[in-house]
């Protein structure tokens, strides 16, 4: 179990929701234009399926907490949009397999890519200790979170995207 500290003090909470507010801005503004195509949900099962490569259905809705048949439904609708392609899986030809269209692949790299200039614009007005102490408290709130570390990240897709 988790060591808590109990120094805590209501201004510590107080800063860390102003900070909260402001990364939530940042995510929110990278969302604008995405959320004109895709609901909340279908981004999150594009963001996976980016970040997972080829994906049995089934395995996608799993990763989501949805049914098997709201998933369907999900994917219906992707597929529909353009943005997921539907096939049979090379190992068991009785299971669907989806992969992202290349349409599908913009839409998550253009938000992440959106998400990314505006932390870097935030942070480059920082000086130098700052920022170091700034990323290094983030890393450190990601961790206490548990947030999946850059090696395992699947919810951001931030790694295939890097490799492309």
């Amino acid at each position: 179990m988790v060591e808590q500290n109990p120094e805590l003090v209501q201004e510590d909470l107080v800063h860390a929701l102003r900070g909260t507010r402001a990364l939530v801005g940042v995510i929110a503004q990278s969302l604008a234009v995405t959320l004109e195509h895709v609901t909340l949900p279908q981004f999150r099962a594009l963001v996976l399926l980016r970040a997972l490569g080829t994906t049995p259905a089934g395995v996608l809705a799993a990763r989501l907490g949805v049914t098997a048949s709201t998933g369907t439904r999900l994917v219906s609708r992707l597929v529909r949009g353009g943005w997921v392609q539907r096939g049979a899986s090379e190992s068991d030809r009785r299971l669907i397999s989806l992969t992202l269209t290349d349409k599908g692949t913009d839409l998550v790299d253009d938000t992440r890519r959106r998400r990314e200039r505006a932390l870097k614009d935030i942070l480059h007005t920082m000086p130098a200790a700052d920022r170091a102490a700034a990323v290094d408290g983030l890393r450190r709130l990601a961790d206490a979170a548990g947030e999946p570390s850059p090696e395992s990240l699947d919810v951001l897709a931030y790694d295939r995207a890097a490799e492309a």
